[in-house]
Order: C-alpha cells, then sequence, then structure tokens
C-alpha cells in the first residue's frame, strides 16, 4: 500500500512540475507552432523566404540547440511560387527544385518531408520537431 501511495504521490508531483514550466530555453527563444500569429493561409506562402534559424529539441545534451547562418556558415533561402514549386538555395546557389502541396490542417510538403507549417506577412515557420527533427524559422525577404 505504501509503494502504491508513494507511486500516485510521485507522479502527481511529476505531472504538476511538467505542466508548471514553459518550453523555453535559456536564449529566450522559442516559437510556438501554433503561434496566434500565424495561419494555414495559402496565399502567404510564395515568395522568398530567409532562414533565420533552426532549434533542434531532441539533442544528446536535453536540451535545445539553436542553429544560425552564423553558427554554420551557410544561408538557406526557399523561394515558393504560385506555380506550385519551390526552389532552395544555400548560399545563394539552387540545389533543388520541388513541388509544394498544402496538405492536410497545418502540414506543407515538399522534397519528401510533411512540414508542420505555419505562415504570417513576414514569417514562416516549418517543423518537423514531431519526428525529432528541427523547427525552422524564415522571414519573407525580397523577390
Amino acid at each position: 500500500m505504501k509503494l502504491f501511495l508513494c507511486t500516485i504521490i510521485l507522479s502527481f508531483i511529476l505531472f504538476i512540475s511538467c505542466s508548471l514550466f514553459e518550453r523555453e530555453d535559456d536564449l529566450g527563444f522559442w516559437y510556438e507552432i501554433d503561434d496566434p500569429t500565424l495561419t494555414q493561409d495559402s496565399s502567404l506562402v510564395p515568395g522568398v523566404w530567409n532562414w533565420g534559424w533552426s532549434t533542434y529539441y531532441f539533442t544528446s545534451t536535453g536540451r535545445p540547440a539553436k542553429h544560425t547562418p552564423q553558427t554554420t556558415g551557410y544561408t538557406e533561402k526557399l523561394v515558393f511560387k504560385t506555380d506550385g514549386t519551390v526552389s532552395v538555395y544555400r548560399n545563394e546557389e539552387l540545389t533543388s527544385t520541388h513541388n509544394y502541396a498544402i496538405e492536410d490542417t497545418w502540414s506543407l510538403s515538399f522534397g519528401n518531408r510533411k512540414y508542420q507549417f505555419g505562415v504570417n506577412e513576414s514569417k514562416m515557420v516549418l517543423s518537423i520537431a514531431y519526428v525529432d527533427g528541427p523547427e525552422k524559422i524564415y522571414f519573407r525577404g525580397d523577390e
């Protein structure tokens, strides 16, 4: 009976402690994919999107890791066109072109990947954190 009671109390403490902490690291960055400023408005997707940073939440240290153009030594740009294609550039060099599709709720697919996404006039979030991948933040660029 004591073991059962201790297990219940410990489970309750773990549940409460997990729900009290916000998912934010020491650097103060965290963009929820359900950011209320983001939508699934497909008319906002076409255009030039410059990579700002990626956050990897599932790391060997257990702490989020932030990658930026400064830390990686490369830039990345996505150019979504109204004809349903997206071109991927690394350091201003075209690396690939794919068809893209906005599918079920909050998903955008291209290049054999299905991303959770959100977009507004100035920011796009592409996330595959649900499969231990990164969450990438892009900012609208010039055409």
